[in-house]
């Protein structure tokens, strides 16, 4: 079984030692990598969710003869590229601001003490 919440706790870590270090190579390849991660597991989950979602739209169509739930495969596609290039953006701008703010506030000192 995939532990996704130790990889998610180890990325952070990663991604806290490097910006303490000042160690940039570092910090860029695990910035980059878990918003690239993040974001496929968003594609994955709302896929799923519309795959899902039509499968029980299609069934209930064949039992009753009503379509409940149109299914129209291009728009989620377009909804669903959509919303991951929000998550996208949002991990690759959210880090630098999260972790300059506690840098700012001085959360790694206080952490460190």
């Amino acid at each position: 079984m995939v532990q996704v919440f130790d990889y998610v706790k180890r990325a952070d870590d990663l991604l806290e030692a490097a910006w303490k270090a000042r160690k940039w190579p570092t910090f860029i390849g695990v910035w980059l990598t878990s918003s690239v991660a993040m974001t496929v597991g968003f594609f994955v989950m709302f896929w799923t969710i519309g795959i899902v979602w039509a499968g029980i739209s299609w069934t209930v169509q064949a039992v009753s003869g009503a379509r409940f739930m149109p299914v129209a495969f291009p728009e989620f596609l377009d909804f669903t590229l959509r919303f991951c290039s929000v998550v996208a953006l949002f991990c690759l701008v959210g880090t630098w601001i999260m972790l300059g703010m506690k840098d700012v506030m001085g959360d790694f000192r206080k952490a460190q003490e």
